[in-house]
């Protein structure tokens, strides 16, 4: 669009160069050259608006098709084991002809511009022909003046005919050039506060006050208090869709709380700078993400500036240093897009030698070994082990045997926390926890009915009501 923008402004630059050269030569017989550019104004216009209507169900179809073919390169052993190949192919041949009919639809209306441009240049010439040769037969004007402006109007219409195919060129563009303009103009929920301050060091209290969150108006987390103290590991379990993931979220910021506040060491973190925030957290999440660079590049994203030795020291620690050795080129092998030259296993443990290397106090693991078969579970749990030594932890989980040595295990559900104790207490007095932890080890459903929990041992008779939710310091937990 650049490109179209600046040979707009050179032809038109040649073009007004050419009109002062014909308007000196004759400028009656100019205006009847151009008598009929204003006619064709008008109907260009018209073709313009609709070549910029036509770019926006361009692009629109077009990213439907990207996104389908997309969609059917990721999702190619689904579609193959239950054979819908077929269907999906009729699909994106649908989705590509409605494409390839608006592409062919707008060239269309762009020729037509063209074919009025040279119309109405063509009449132009007409005119200059008969009134110039008026002229020349009444003596006004001579031969070689009337030679001198047929070339000068012949060669304005060159810059006229480039200015007309920029013009469409940026109106083709328009739909573009308006998506790039909404992502420039948007801005982050999250931001820095007028005047925020640094964050010098780790929190050695985190502090939840009646936190609630919501997306879209839909809650997920609900008057939610939690105080924790620095080297605490806190577990927090629930069913899905209890607000665990969330709740990680709004404790590095990546959200901040629709009402109530999180404070480190008594001050809101939103007063914090947001890169102090982000410096003092590591992440591990459940997916585990690589970027398409090399083994070394990854590890180090936690650290840039770290040395060779202490990335080799936090991959010995993640129990991965050797498994890269074996790799074609070492540390310098090419992981590909998204890790895909690895195990599952090996990016998780990759993923922790980069938060190893990062050292941060603060961690955050989002079921880090749920994806994982149990050899690769055991061994990036032993680096896990390694890694929340000294650290504020939180810990995301649905395999309950991974939270056993936690300080303390928040149960939520339904966004509302309604445990918050050691393990072998939640096994004593909540219900939901107790079913969640037979279900898990001796694969026996969970209990039905209201009667069914009642009957266990130690059922607390207050329904969802469990260990901790008066407990001083837990503001209601």
């Amino acid at each position: 669009m650049l490109l179209a923008l600046a040979g707009l402004f050179l032809e038109t630059t040649l073009a007004l160069a050419l009109l002062i050269s014909a308007v000196k030569i004759s400028a009656a017989l100019t205006l009847w050259a151009l008598i009929v550019l204003p006619a064709a104004l008008f109907p260009i216009y018209l073709v313009a608006r609709q070549i910029l209507a036509r770019s926006y169900r361009v692009r629109r179809t077009g990213y439907v098709l990207f996104n389908m073919i997309l969609q059917i390169l990721q999702g190619i052993r689904v579609i193959k084991a239950y054979q819908g190949g077929d269907r999906e192919a009729q699909d994106a041949v649908e989705k590509g002809r409605r494409f390839f009919d608006e592409l062919i639809e707008m060239t269309r209306v762009s020729a037509l511009a063209q074919v009025v441009l040279e119309s109405m240049a063509g009449l132009g010439i007409v005119a200059v022909i008969v009134v110039g040769g008026f002229q020349v037969r009444q003596g006004t004007l001579g031969w070689p003046a009337l030679l001198a402006f047929f070339m000068a109007i012949r060669a304005l219409h060159g810059p006229l005919y480039n200015m007309n195919t920029h013009y469409v060129e940026i109106q083709a563009s328009g739909a573009s050039a308006d998506r790039i303009a909404q992502l420039l103009d948007m801005r982050p929920d999250v931001v820095d506060r007028p005047h925020a301050l640094p964050l010098a060091a780790g929190p050695r209290r985190i502090v939840f006050e009646h936190v609630v969150f919501a997306y879209d108006e839909r809650p997920v987390l609900r008057d939610l208090s939690l105080e924790v103290a620095s080297g605490e590991t806190v577990g927090i379990v629930g069913p899905s869709g209890a607000g665990k993931t969330s709740l990680l979220n709004l404790i590095v910021r990546f959200y901040d709380p629709t009402s109530g506040r999180i404070l480190f060491d008594g001050r809101d973190v939103r007063d914090y700078r947001l890169a102090d925030v982000y410096d003092k957290f590591a992440i591990v999440t459940q997916t585990p993400f690589l970027f398409a660079t090399s083994v070394l590049e990854n590890i180090r994203v936690g650290r840039p500036a770290a040395s060779t030795v202490e990335v080799e020291a936090a991959a010995r620690a993640a129990e991965i240093h050797e498994e890269i050795l074996g790799l074609p080129e070492g540390y310098d092998t090419q992981v590909g897009l998204a890790g895909r030259t690895l195990s599952t296993g090996q990016a998780q443990r990759i993923n922790v030698a980069r938060a190893i290397l990062k050292n941060a106090p603060l961690l955050l693991l989002d079921e880090a070994t749920s994806s994982l078969d149990s050899l690769s579970e055991a061994k990036v749990q032993r680096a896990i082990d390694r890694l929340v030594e000294g650290r504020t932890t939180f810990i995301v989980a649905h395999r309950l045997s991974t939270l056993r040595g936690a300080s303390r295990i928040l149960v939520l559900e339904s966004g509302r926390a309604i445990g918050l104790a050691s393990h072998e207490a939640l096994l004593r007095e909540c219900s939901l926890y107790r079913r969640m932890w037979e279900t898990q080890l001796l694969a026996d459903p969970a209990p039905t009915s209201s009667r069914d929990v009642a009957a266990r041992p130690g059922h607390d008779g207050q329904g969802d009501r469990c260990v901790g939710s008066d407990a001083p310091g837990t503001g209601g937990v």
